[in-house]
């Protein structure tokens, strides 16, 4: 996506204030106030981190698993194993449930959790 590829301007609920996101740039841009920019993330991927608090897998980590996650549900290939790192693994038992584990780690499994964006495109015909 182009740095310059804009979004419309939306409210912000946190702030109360009106601001354009740059989608490319990653970036969280005010719209009627002099400010600094602040970064945007794209998350589709979760898992539930230090304190049970979901945290964001990285856009790469993000990618891959919903790569696998498409193919799985497309193909009804259920359950599979997504290795992310060496030490880091995701296996998609079905469509709603997915543990990630981390070897070599003393704490359990994560939970791993998709965000729910339009799960009507990814059902098999």
């Amino acid at each position: 996506i182009p740095d310059d590829v804009v979004s419309t301007s939306f409210p912000n609920c946190r702030e109360g204030r009106r601001l354009v996101v740059k989608v490319g740039a990653r970036q969280r841009v005010p719209v009627y106030w002099q400010g600094r920019n602040s970064a945007v993330r794209r998350c589709s991927w979760f898992y539930r981190g230090h304190n049970d608090i979901m945290q964001p897998y990285n856009e790469h980590d993000s990618d891959i698993l919903e790569e696998h996650y498409i193919t799985a549900v497309k193909f009804r290939s259920f359950p599979m194993t997504v290795q992310l790192s060496k030490r880091e693994k995701v296996i998609l038992n079905s469509q709603t449930m997915m543990v990630g584990t981390v070897l070599n780690k003393e704490t359990s499994p994560n939970n791993t959790s998709r965000a729910l964006l339009n799960e009507a495109s990814l059902m098999p015909t």
